[in-house]
């Protein structure tokens, strides 16, 4: 194939998965962090808002299991943005899962931001949710983040869940749903029924003999 000409954002992404593979605690915050934070930064700018980007997305996957501390530092801050922004489907979906991974890694974050662009991204019925595997993923996505929001944003994100009704057309899609946002049952028909022919609080119900014309 083709050799892909490497970018500066992919020379310094390598440069810092060297220096990742030297900590032994990437929980220490001194002048090497920050500058393989930056790196990975840049990197994840360039891999997931650039459709003709040499970076990747592997490479990223890799910083949050090699070094779950530092790979948050490094995306959270941009993520809420990509996740809306990206440039198509797949780098939305990329990004989105990006975040799931960082939610089930053993870091403490403010995930708050991601879940509100996460309900921009299903409000908007953009094309993540059309195929069945990117909306598997979005779900599972949403699923992994819930523990890590607030209560607001986690009501948000389940309402939004909710609102999209692709997620019901599929058995898989659906059951992944119902564990982010339970739908209530449906009423059996003899309640239907019966709930027909209650008239409304301080309506007269409807005689059955017609009156008599005067």
């Amino acid at each position: 194939s083709r050799r892909e000409k490497p970018t500066t954002a992919l020379v310094a992404s390598h440069a810092a998965a060297l220096a990742v593979r030297a900590f032994r605690d990437d929980s220490v915050r001194d002048e090497h962090f920050e500058a393989a934070a930056a790196a990975y930064a840049n990197a994840a700018a360039d891999c997931l808002g650039d459709k003709r980007s040499g970076i990747r997305p592997r490479l990223l996957f890799d910083a949050v299991a090699r070094a779950p501390g530092l790979a948050a530092a490094a995306f959270l801050p941009a993520l809420p943005d990509l996740v809306k922004n990206a440039p198509s489907a797949f780098l939305k979906i990329e990004a989105v899962s990006l975040a799931r991974d960082l939610a089930l890694a053993p870091v403490s974050a403010d995930f708050d931001d991601v879940a509100r662009a996460l309900v921009d991204l299903l409000d908007s019925g953009d094309d993540p949710v059309r195929k069945s595997d990117r909306a598997r993923r979005l779900l599972e996505s949403a699923l992994a983040l819930l523990p890590k929001l607030s209560p607001p944003a986690a009501d948000a994100l389940r309402a939004a869940v909710a609102r999209v009704g692709r997620f019901q057309q599929s058995g898989p899609l659906r059951k992944l749903a119902s564990k982010i946002a339970p739908r209530a049952p449906e009423p059996p028909a003899s309640a239907k029924r019966a709930s027909a022919a209650t008239p409304p609080d301080g309506a007269q119900p409807k005689s059955s003999k017609k009156r008599r014309r005067a």
